[in-house]
């Protein structure tokens, strides 16, 4: 029976999400409702699969080396241990797509604390390497000179008996942990984003307060680069994902409906993307 199963990208990226680009052509091609339809399809497919992958009985790795993004974020954030390298990069850029991050991501971002969920999701920043799991996004970090053999270890100790706690045991032996060191920003993200209660507070706190000029500028361009809706949205979206992941992955779902698919597509091609 199989007992692991570790989710590993290829040399570029472990995913780069959705390809928008394609999304969008094959969109103004077809009809509008076979279109939806599609798409619709697509979407439920992903969501199924990323909660089913969380929940298998076989315990699911993920590697993070690369892009870490959009659909490909959703489908390993949940996993039961993540290793994340060096070259690991991981963003939810989708508010500046007239988006709202979903396929499970806000209940990972939920569990972060000091205002960093908020940060991520609403200024969709990239997190890099070592920092995924200052944040809390990710368990271990190893270099991707170290990796290939690491795993190639981690599978010839690991036997039909190993859980969860044997496969953390390992990487806590083999790889290097940050997990007790602060992120750089932690103090400015904490600032501005912990404990607020809507968008419109935290920009009127970085417009007005600029205790940290240089980090308020980056959030500030960010955001306004953002739709207004889709970070109203996702505010609150991820104020409600502290629940079950079946519950927010239909929490997403309907949110996604509730958008439209054809009104997102249309934010994409006036933005130009």
């Amino acid at each position: 029976m199989t007992k692991i199963v570790i989710f590993q990208g290829t040399s570029q990226s472990f995913s780069c999400g959705a390809d928008v680009h394609t999304l969008v052509k094959m969109h103004s091609e077809q009809p509008l409702k076979d279109a939806n339809d599609f798409l619709d399809g697509v979407t439920q497919l992903q969501y199924t699969l990323g909660y089913q992958l969380a929940l298998m009985n076989p315990i699911q790795v993920s590697i993070w080396n690369g892009f870490v993004m959009g659909g490909g974020a959703g489908i390993s954030i949940n996993s039961a241990l993540i290793v994340a390298t060096e070259r690991a990069i991981f963003a939810v850029p989708a508010c500046k797509l007239g988006m709202v991050p979903d396929c499970g991501v806000m209940h990972k971002l939920s569990m972060c604390r000091n205002g960093v969920g908020e940060y991520i999701c609403l200024v969709g920043t990239f997190v890099k390497g070592g920092d995924l799991v200052k944040m809390g996004l990710a368990d271990f970090f190893l270099s991707e000179e170290d990796l290939k053999a690491k795993i190639t270890c981690a599978f010839c100790k690991l036997d039909g008996k190993s859980t969860i706690t044997t496969m953390r045991q390992f990487f806590e032996e083999n790889c290097f942990s940050m997990i007790n060191r602060d992120y750089n920003e932690i103090e400015e993200i904490k600032y501005y984003f912990n404990n607020k209660k809507s968008v419109v507070e935290i920009l009127e706190l970085l417009e007005k307060d600029k205790k940290y000029p240089e980090f308020t500028e980056k959030c500030l361009k960010e955001m306004r680069q953002a739709s207004p809706l889709a970070l109203c949205i996702a505010f609150e979206s991820l104020r409600r994902s502290r629940v079950s992941l079946r519950d927010v992955i239909t929490k997403d779902y309907r949110i996604l409906n509730r958008l439209g698919i054809s009104s997102v597509i249309a934010y994409v091609i006036i933005l130009g993307y």
